[in-house]
């Protein structure tokens, strides 16, 4: 879907006027109280020129109605309507097109980035001169969406399986990257056409396709930093079912 396609599926909710910066942090989520903790987290960001583009197909209900969240006039946020069939590489790139930062930064619903997470992304992009930066996932359980914190990780999966070091440059890319947690250039992302739609489901692979197309065409490496974000998963009976079972027309 073309860039002016999608502006044409989205609304951009009135309110308070919005302050662009250099970088945006892109948050998408369909789920109810989705954004809750990645707002709430991000006023905390040692890197604190940034602004927010919050998508979403619930409305209110992603952020539970707490304009103290909006981050005093730094988040926009688009309604996007709900499609037949949820992807979210749909939601991401309605995000994309309305940034107009530089540096884009996309962070999981029902994340917590840790207080060094977007300055570590924005830092290791620009300075090693990289097409993309990749971050690393904590799995966490079922939690309160407005008490948890990142605790106690011991023995919590992270992935990428096995990454220690600081910084790293990956090559091949299979499940070394994730949207939740990525970097990049908005004017590479544009270059490329934006996020692969066709991909079915929440877990399909946008992310491994999406950082190879970056790759290749800016013909710079990519690198996994150990940005690290805290993802509470909401669901006590595990997956929430988010398609409907039948196939999905290309």
């Amino acid at each position: 879907m073309s860039q002016g396609q999608r502006s044409d599926h989205a609304r951009i909710r009135r309110g308070a006027v919005w302050h662009m910066s250099r970088v945006t942090v892109i948050i998408a989520t369909h789920r109810p109280l989705g954004a809750v903790i990645p707002l709430r987290a991000l006023q905390l960001q040692s890197l604190v020129d940034f602004d927010v583009v919050l998508v979403t197909e619930i409305g209110e209900a992603a952020w539970g109605a707490r304009n103290d969240l909006l981050l005093d006039g730094r988040v926009k946020v688009i309604e996007a309507p709900a499609a037949k069939y949820y992807a979210p590489a749909n939601v991401l790139n309605v995000g994309i097109d309305a940034a107009q930062s530089d540096i884009l930064a996309l962070l999981a619903d029902f994340a917590w980035p840790e207080a060094q997470w977007l300055g570590k992304l924005v830092e290791t992009l620009v300075k090693e001169r990289t097409s993309v930066v990749g971050g690393v996932k904590c799995s966490h359980g079922t939690a309160d969406s407005f008490i948890c914190t990142p605790s106690n990780c011991k023995g919590r999966p992270r992935l990428p399986l096995g990454f220690a070091v600081d910084s790293a440059r990956v090559f091949p890319f299979q499940a070394a990257f994730n949207l939740g947690n990525l970097g990049f250039y908005r004017k590479d992302a544009l270059s490329v056409n934006g996020i692969e739609e066709r991909f079915g489901g929440d877990h399909g692979h946008h992310d491994e396709n999406f950082v190879r197309r970056l790759v290749a065409a800016t013909k710079q490496h990519a690198v996994l930093k150990n940005a690290v974000i805290h993802h509470y998963w909401p669901y006590d009976s595990g997956y929430k079912p988010l398609l409907r079972a039948e196939a999905r027309p290309w």
